[in-house]
């Protein structure tokens, strides 16, 4: 019972720590691909204003000079569309990767309430002294293992952190099943 919760809880922690690599990643390729879209955007500005300017000179530009800046242009507004729609991609990505994380906090501080509550009630009823022998030695217990649990939460969300930080170190030896 115990071990099985335990492995889902830390097989949760470590997909979630993926999850939040994820989405710094993600959030982090949308905004090089809006800072691209907006070197596109002032590219594409500039060859509209080569175009406008080689039409009013007083001398017709040639025709090829033209073909040549219409063809830049269409290439530019074809660079600027999919700039664009790979930074909305992008951004969804990150947006959905940010409501995993709002989930697993939600998730997190559920078990650590869960545990916590109980080591509140306990020690409480303890301070109370109303407590007779067996019962206070049932608290006692209950105390230590949900401060065990506690503990192996924490233990787990530090290793998300060093998961994320890239500072987790794998300890590898022979494990006897």
């Amino acid at each position: 019972g115990g071990s099985r919760l335990r492995e889902d809880g830390d097989r949760r922690v470590r997909a979630d720590a993926m999850v939040e690599h994820d989405a710094v990643t993600l959030r982090e390729r949308a905004v090089a691909a809006r800072e691209q879209s907006v070197l596109i955007r002032e590219t594409h500005v500039r060859l509209q204003e080569e175009l406008i300017r080689a039409r009013q000179q007083s001398e017709p530009a040639p025709a090829n000079e033209v073909e040549r800046l219409m063809d830049q242009v269409r290439e530019a507004n074809e660079r600027l569309v999919l700039a664009t729609l790979q930074a909305q991609a992008l951004t969804d990505a990150a947006d959905r990767a940010n409501s995993l994380k709002d989930e697993f906090l939600a998730i997190v501080s559920h078990e650590l309430r869960t545990p916590l509550n109980a080591v509140l009630g306990w020690a409480r009823m303890l301070g109370s002294k109303q407590l007779q022998l067996a019962r206070a030695d049932r608290a006692v217990e209950a105390i230590e293992r949900n401060a065990a649990a506690l503990t192996n939460i924490i233990d787990d969300l530090l290793d998300v952190s060093r998961i994320v930080g890239g500072n987790l170190q794998i300890d590898l030896r022979m494990v006897d099943l």
